[in-house]
């Protein structure tokens, strides 16, 4: 009865973090949609040779050509930059390029993840194993200039399958831009903690995860309303598992050593 209640637990345990993990996402993702969609609108000013004011927000911005002009209430007016007489605008000011992710404050970024490499544990049960892990986040973005983005976010990552362990990483997030053009190479860097969920039962009684680095470089390009990002990054990860077979027991600290591989996009 006790090993049944036991196994139960650790069940429940598992649900719980999914359940937890799959409710932070979809918040972020819910606010970062609404705190766009409030700061997008209203944030740039049109003076117009005619004496009037429009506020609203920057869409496109050609010189001595139509400008595109989106109005809170979401109408477009195209309007030739010979009848303006100024533009007042908080959005990235490059006039070769005024779109995509150059030209907005808040961003989306989903990216997958495979980590080929090996994982090693404490001296004491000496073992070093491979594998290949996959990994899908999601990361709330801010951008603070024309090269420096920040912001967090969470995720879902294995590495092998051998623990049968899922983590589920929360982190702090900083990327920079080499250059503020459409396609860049950039650095970025994540920082967090990552909680741990196992289904292996051959006598594992607790787990528990640890710190999480993932210092990466990479590329940015895309199109005009859709940016990607390749990028080779290095992830090191650390968590314990808590083993008891008749009446000894254990513990394995493992730390995770991985090289990955990441596609991503950002919108």
């Amino acid at each position: 009865m006790n090993i049944e209640l036991f196994l139960l637990k650790k069940k429940l345990k598992k649900m719980n973090y999914v359940k937890y993990y799959i409710a932070i996402i979809i918040l972020i993702c819910i606010s970062v949609q609404i705190n766009a969609q409030d700061s997008d609108i209203s944030k740039d000013k049109l003076v117009l040779k005619n004496g009037s004011i429009i506020y609203g927000k920057l869409l496109n911005y050609n010189p001595s050509k139509i400008i595109e002009f989106k109005l809170a209430d979401n109408t477009v007016l195209s309007i030739p930059d010979s009848n303006i007489v100024s533009i007042q605008t908080n959005y990235i000011s490059d006039q070769n390029d005024m779109s995509g992710s150059n030209t907005k404050r808040f961003h989306s970024f989903f990216a997958f993840s495979l980590s080929p490499g090996n994982s090693i544990s404490n001296s004491r049960y000496g073992s070093s194993f491979s594998g290949t892990g996959i990994g899908v986040e999601y990361t709330a973005q801010f951008r603070l200039s024309k090269y420096l983005f920040t912001g967090f976010g969470a995720g879902i990552q294995t590495y092998n399958t051998f623990e049968k362990a899922i983590f589920y990483p929360v982190y702090v997030d900083l990327m920079t831009l080499v250059k503020s053009s459409k396609s860049s190479p950039f650095f970025r860097l994540q920082l967090g903690y990552s909680p741990v969920s196992s289904s292996n039962e051959d006598y594992l009684t607790d787990y528990k995860g640890g710190l999480m680095f993932n210092p990466a470089f990479g590329i940015k390009f895309g199109t005009k309303h859709l940016d990607y990002t390749l990028d080779f990054n290095y992830k090191y990860q650390k968590a314990s598992f808590d083993y008891k077979y008749n009446n000894s027991s254990s513990t394995k600290d493992i730390i995770y050593k991985r090289f990955s591989f990441r596609f991503g996009v950002l919108f």
